[in-house]
């Protein structure tokens, strides 16, 4: 009987892969912009693999993932494969229709949400995306209290499988705050903390038209919230929490009405501060000065945060670029707080190098002038803020970080990046204009104050008309010399025909010189003093010889 049995189960198993057939050939039907090779890539089965029933399910799942097609259909048969699909349209495109531009939505905002939802033209058209943006965007309105905003949805289908989408709003009025309130206050009045808010109850209707206090918004309403959080937590109530707080829509009078209910708390008191690990030379009474606060006091945390920032300023100063200060505050007898303050100094860093990036125009050196501290000296937070603060001040760069890159083999040493982005320095102007006194005129002129990324400046300027002629040149150096001392100079030239004026007949030539000199007192000042010398020489005409003083004037011989 065993050798019955085996007999059946071999028979059953080579009638079962006698049965079993081959895939020779795919076919692909219905396709318009999909590749067959994109397809070919998502289905889990090749030409010449063995086909099973279940492969079929498989083959359609796969395909509906990718969100190309619509409908997908299978079948096999004498050893080939068909795959009948229809395409989901291409997307031709999106309006959005009847929309009060900036009140709730712009084109930068309208652009950003087509590209989260893959919405933007040419893209495969999905229809849960559609639904997702408009999800998105009833919310977006409910933020800024448009709770009745209607969106309407209409779909245009070509010929050529492309679908126009017309989403048209009914943006509704916004919903006012009628009443909003604090309850559980008692260390502060109600109306104490509710001035503390940029939203409420409207002011005087005239003051309300500029302020919009009753127009809410939800990023308004959290920043309120944390306002709230924050007044109580500087007047030492740590313990403070918002039990609940409602914001109600009143759908018949289009009207928020918000609640808050609060739980004080403890107020809490300074208490003693225990100074654990090296602060250097810093005695504990030095360090308690950096908080403000003595025993006793109303804790503020603004000033506990404050105090330890200083410390660690104090140690990176001196050295310690990557310190840091842990804190863990204790409750102690009373309403006090103790304060643990734990000192991590790490490594005293030394520069290693100084690297500038992103002056495209400006030379090196005219930034590294700027800088108050140096490769190979140990680093310094106060000096390398000062060094920034100075090439910020050169008005060069539009924009100026820095970046500390600490060597992971030698840990004691770290570079500085400094990114800056350059910023327009300069002007070309050139015109034409026509006065009746003057007659027609051309002006030209440039103002350069980082003239070929020298730092230098430049300014030229030159006029000419029928009876005024005007040329100048201007020339200063900010950092003439080693010691940072500055020098400027440049010559002008006015000539002015008064025979061209409406006036009396006469000719002035004026040419002279300027000069200056500047020497740094501070690190951000300095003393500059520039002097001026002319010539001008006066020719007069024949009505001109009627002067008290003829002599001055030389007659023209005209």
């Amino acid at each position: 009987m065993p050798a019955v049995r085996l007999f059946l189960l071999f028979l059953l198993l080579f009638s079962s892969i006698s049965r079993a057939e081959l895939i020779s050939r795919i076919e692909i039907n219905g396709l318009e912009k999909i590749s067959r090779g994109s397809v070919l890539n998502y289905i889990p089965i090749e030409t010449g693999e063995e086909f099973n029933k279940g492969d079929l399910d498989n083959i359609s799942n796969s395909l509906l993932k990718t969100n190309f097609f619509t409908t997908v259909k299978t079948n096999f048969s004498d050893q080939v494969l068909k795959i009948n699909v229809k395409e989901n349209p291409s997307i031709k495109f999106i309006e959005f229709k009847n929309y009060k531009e900036d009140l709730v939505l712009n084109q930068e905002i309208i652009d950003a949400l087509l590209k989260n939802f893959d919405l933007n033209l040419g893209k495969i058209f999905v229809d849960a995306n559609l639904t997702k943006l408009i999800e998105n965007l009833t919310e977006l309105y409910k933020t800024k209290a448009f709770y009745q905003t209607k969106i309407s949805i209409k779909k245009l289908l070509d010929e050529k499988n492309r679908i126009g989408i017309e989403l048209t709003f009914e943006e509704g009025e916004r919903a006012l705050i009628s009443s909003i309130s604090i309850q559980g206050s008692n260390f502060f009045e109600e109306d104490d903390l509710l001035d503390e808010f940029d939203i409420g109850e409207a002011d005087f209707f005239i003051i309300n038209y500029f302020t919009e206090r009753d127009h809410f918004s939800e990023k308004k309403y959290l920043a309120a919230i944390e306002t709230l959080r924050s007044k109580y937590f500087e007047s030492g109530f740590l313990e403070m929490v918002i039990e609940s707080e409602k914001v109600d829509f009143d759908q018949k009078n289009n009207q928020i009405l918000i609640t808050l209910k609060i739980n004080e708390g403890p107020q809490f008191l300074f208490g003693k501060v225990q100074f654990i690990g090296d602060f250097l030379d810093q005695n504990s009474e030095n360090l308690l000065a950096y908080f403000k606060l003595k025993q006793g006091d109303v804790f503020k945390r603004k000033n506990v945060i404050l105090g330890i920032k200083k410390i660690v300023e104090y140690l990176q100063d001196k050295g310690y670029a990557y310190a840091s200060i842990d804190s863990k505050l204790i409750p102690a007898l009373g309403n006090e707080i103790d304060i643990e303050i734990i000192s991590n100094l790490d490594r005293l860093i030394y520069i290693n190098r100084i690297e500038i990036s992103g002056n495209t125009r400006t030379q090196d050196d005219v930034v590294r002038r700027q800088l108050r501290l140096l490769e190979g000296q140990s680093y310094s937070k106060k000096q390398l803020d000062e060094s920034i603060s100075r090439i910020k001040r050169l008005g060069y760069f539009s924009s100026v970080e820095y970046e500390l890159k600490r060597h992971s083999l030698n840990i004691d040493k770290a570079d500085i990046v400094i990114n800056v982005v350059e910023a327009k320095t300069g002007e070309f102007t050139i015109g034409l204009s026509h006065a009746n006194s003057t007659g027609a005129a051309v002006t030209a002129g440039i103002s350069q104050q980082n003239i070929l990324g020298t730092g230098n400046v430049l300014k030229a300027n030159f006029s000419n008309s029928e009876a005024v002629k005007d040329a100048s040149i201007y020339f200063k150096d900010p950092y003439f010399n080693n010691e940072g001392h500055s020098i400027s100079y440049g010559f002008f030239n006015k000539s002015i025909d008064a025979a061209n004026l409406d006036t009396s007949s006469y000719i002035v030539d004026e040419s002279g010189i300027n000069f200056g000199y500047g020497i740094p007192i501070s690190g951000i000042s300095n003393v500059f003093s520039e002097f001026r010398a002319s010539t001008i020489d006066l020719t007069c005409g024949t009505t001109m010889l009627t002067v008290n003083e003829p002599s001055q004037c030389a007659a023209n011989d005209d």
